[in-house]
């Protein structure tokens, strides 16, 4: 059986409010968790060498006014498969990520969710290395769309998953996610079977159990690199995003 990375998240929502000033909308915050195939082992001698860069910059729009009105521009970098540090966004439009080179072509435009103002952003691109126009997935880890003691789980490969759960069998499509509330057994378990839906016989990928409880929430998400076919290259992250504070 494939294990998994354990990683555990915490989102937070920063809330301003000005003492004597009325309420001010929050700011967004989020993570990127950019899926793409482990580097060959050339390009980590490279790496190493100093001779290519293990990171991607980016860089988006602040939403604060900068100099002459024109908004301030902030700027990071990600790694494959690792998560981000957590970054703040002051607008009410997309976040329009930017690959920060000369032609500054666009990776993604993200809208911003309704349903909480902590997000996490899977990024995967169309090709091994290329982000630009990635595939994105939004989820939101405040609000009502993923609230305490659900389980949202993520299909980040190229064909479709079947998770199975003692009371139910879910089928998630490539680039699709779902949030339910499991059924759980002793100790707040919830044994868990992942199938590649895949002809002539689905295969099972992963058999084990996670432990959810009322006031936690669990992200599960299950990926595989750019173009691959082979289900047995699928891995794993496990996140668990802390609950944010109500918004006033």
């Amino acid at each position: 059986m494939k294990s998994f990375p354990m990683l555990f998240v915490c989102l937070f929502a920063a809330i301003g409010i000005a003492c004597g000033q009325p309420a001010k909308e929050p700011p967004t915050v989020f993570r990127v968790l950019y899926i793409d195939r482990p580097f060959t082992e050339e390009e980590s001698k490279a790496i190493a060498e100093g001779k290519m860069s293990s990171s991607v910059d980016l860089h988006f729009s602040s939403g604060i006014p900068g100099v002459k009105g024109k908004e301030a521009e902030v700027e990071f970098a990600i790694l494959r498969n690792q998560i981000s540090q957590v970054q703040t966004y002051q607008g009410s439009g997309p976040i329009v990520f930017m690959l920060t080179t000369p032609a500054s072509p666009v990776v993604a435009s993200i809208p911003i969710s309704e349903s909480g103002k902590d997000l996490m952003l899977i990024l995967k691109p169309r090709q091994s290395g290329l982000l630009e126009n990635a595939a994105a997935i939004v989820i939101a880890s405040g609000g009502k769309e993923f609230p305490p003691g659900n389980l949202c789980i993520v299909n980040v490969t190229g064909f479709r998953l079947a998770f199975q759960t003692p009371e139910s069998n879910i089928i998630i499509s490539p680039d699709e996610k779902r949030v339910f509330v499991p059924n759980k057994l002793r100790m707040d378990a919830v044994p868990l079977k992942i199938f590649a839906d895949v002809r002539p016989t689905p295969r099972p990928i992963f058999e084990g159990a996670v432990r959810l409880s009322d006031k936690d929430r669990i992200m599960f998400i299950a990926f595989s690199p750019p173009g691959s076919t082979d289900v047995f290259k699928t891995d794993f992250f496990m996140l668990q995003p802390t609950i944010s504070p109500p918004s006033p």
